[in-house]
């Protein structure tokens, strides 16, 4: 059995964000908003954890903070930079946010800007801020946008009045793209870096909750502090539901039994004192062990049926030869039963479609396998010290029944691990690569095991029909055999029988695509044997991480691919 503590670090959460003024004015009203907001999504989502992310400025931030830390939800805080050059933007608060901080459940900066390092930002006391800060403030901004599922815009409504301002975020969330007008070419370019997007992407969910505020000096609003939502309807997304189904599901696997964490314990995370690092990959570790587990299960499900569906099917092939040519061979057996027998077997096989189409068997094993892949790839990159998000590379022209795999990664991971060395390339060479390597040598060698045999036994199976048939044709032709020879009646029933199984095990190959996944396996193989020579290498850091960005996303594209190619290929009854 497992405690609720590790049970809720094994789900993939809801994240909740937040961007807004610093100088807002009611915030006991804006403090009852976001209690009442809070509680509704926590209720319309019942199996699913919340966290939030708050960058802890004063104002907006640290109200929203301090609400869902009242709420016991964990609070992630993405920093512009270093916390001691934070606290330069607030000198009268300080204490406060070092107080936030001390509650959270991490605190980590962002990435650098492409082009900005930590000097460009510096500022001295009284001295106007550089271009270069608020670039990163910009950054932040995204970073917190791009990782949310509901983003609570703390907001007069009023246009940008600046770079990184919470107008632009909004805009960035509800649109997918940064209002670049009034900006040069080269910003335009840098923040295009920062925050991709692409026309040819399907729209998602914006999720901002935009709470009604006023600045300081504003006049009161007659209506006062309210929310709307963006979209109009409230926290009620289908992709959440989605996840919140998932996470359901987790939770009773985990109730059964816990999956064991995988590899050896050079895969642990775990130490007697372990960082903020080690704590975030864990988590990782036991979100993907889950996914991994529910996965494993699902696809052992189907198999079991798929199994049902072809023993029931051959079964279908006896009883019909049996019912048209069994009679003379058993007298004392009347013939209708094999034609029971027949209805009861295809019947048996309707029920076993019916069932699996009904509880979308198919559909849950490809969703947890897709998913399971996607934070495989998640953990590996977070290791290495990449702040890319597999949610921004994977599934992105699928969203139509697999988008909301996309979503639930999205909060997936939180935190950034700025800085990787190379016992960290190390252990993802031995974690991951290395291990998907080991996997895809010895798939190829079971799939081989059960493709070789089928396949020789197809073959037999057909060639003994094609013998048979030439034996009994001439048989046939001369009329040798007595009138009342069993013989005869025995030839017709295994001519007709032999090729139909040979067909059945042929068919079975197929749609059992163990051919293509041998194909596609071998290929994996020498990808990831390529990729674990390389990373031994004597290369820097910097490019062992591009090549772990490049194999994470030759890895999503393969396994993209893979999972619309099985989405739909459910359960048919057999025809033919």
């Amino acid at each position: 059995m497992t405690d609720a503590h590790d049970i809720t670090h094994a789900l993939l959460p809801i994240v909740m964000g937040v961007t807004g003024h610093r100088d807002i004015q009611d915030p006991e009203q804006i403090r009852t908003v976001l209690d009442r907001a809070i509680k509704n999504i926590r209720d319309m989502y019942p199996s699913t954890p919340l966290v939030a992310l708050s960058a802890l400025a004063e104002g907006a931030d640290r109200l929203f903070a301090r609400a869902v830390l009242d709420a016991h939800i964990p609070l992630y805080v993405p920093l512009p930079f270093s916390a001691e050059e934070y606290e330069k933007d607030f000198p009268d608060s300080v204490d406060a946010f070092r107080a936030l901080c001390r509650e959270a459940e991490a605190v980590f900066p962002i990435p650098w800007a492409p082009g900005v390092a930590p000097s460009d930002i510096m500022m001295a006391p009284g001295a106007t801020p550089p271009a270069q800060r608020d670039w990163q403030y910009a950054l932040a901004g995204i970073y917190l946008a791009q990782r949310s599922h509901i983003l609570f815009a703390l907001w007069d409504g009023q246009e940008a009045r600046g770079t990184g301002g919470t107008a632009q975020i909004v805009h960035y969330r509800v649109h997918g793209h940064l209002d670049a007008q009034g900006w040069s070419e080269d910003d335009r370019l840098l923040m295009q870096s920062v925050a991709p997007t692409s026309l040819l992407d399907e729209p998602e969910p914006s999720g901002v909750c935009h709470v009604r505020v006023r600045r300081q000096g504003a006049p009161p609003v007659p209506e006062g502090v309210s929310a709307v939502w963006i979209p109009a309807g409230g926290p009620d997304y289908e992709s959440l539901h989605r996840l919140n189904d998932y996470n359901r599901r987790a939770r009773g696997l985990m109730k059964k039994s816990s999956p064991d964490s995988p590899n050896s314990s050079e895969c642990s995370d775990s130490s007697s004192q372990p960082t903020v690092v080690e704590q975030e990959s864990a988590k990782l570790t036991r979100k993907y062990t889950i996914a991994d587990a529910l996965a494993k299960s699902e696809i052992q499900d189907l198999r079991t049926h798929f199994q049902y569906i072809f023993w029931m099917a051959g079964g279908m092939i006896v009883s019909h030869e049996l019912y048209v040519e069994g009679q003379p061979i058993w007298a004392w057996l009347p013939n209708w039963v094999w034609l029971l027998v027949y209805l009861l077997l295809l019947t048996g096989i309707g029920w076993q479609v019916w069932r699996m189409r009904h509880h979308q068997k198919t559909a849950e094993a490809v969703d947890d396998r897709a998913l399971a892949e996607g934070l495989r790839v998640q953990r590996a990159w977070f290791r290495a010290g990449l702040p890319d998000l597999v949610s921004q590379r994977y599934l992105r022209r699928y969203s139509e029944g697999l988008g909301w795999i996309r979503q639930a990664l999205r909060g997936a991971s939180l935190a950034y691990h700025a800085d990787a060395k190379t016992a960290d390339i190390q252990r993802v060479d031995t974690c991951w690569v290395q291990d998907q390597r080991d996997y895809y040598a010895g798939s190829v060698k079971r799939r081989g095991a059960v493709v070789r045999p089928l396949s020789r036994a197809s073959v037999v199976f057909f060639a003994a029909g094609v013998i048979l048939v030439l034996v009994t044709l001439p048989i046939r032709i001369v009329d040798w055999m007595p009138q009342y020879s069993v013989l005869p009646r025995v030839l017709d029933f295994l001519i007709g029988l032999f090729p139909a199984v040979a067909g059945l095990l042929s068919g079975y190959l197929e749609f059992a695509a163990y051919e293509d996944d041998i194909r596609e396996h071998e290929r994996a193989h020498g990808l990831f044997a390529r990729a674990s020579h390389k990373l031994a290498g004597d290369y820097p850091l910097s490019e062992k991480q591009t090549l772990i960005r490049e194999l994470g996303i030759e890895v999503l594209i393969e396994h993209a691919n893979w999972a619309i190619l099985h989405k739909n290929h459910d359960a048919k009854a057999p025809s033919g």
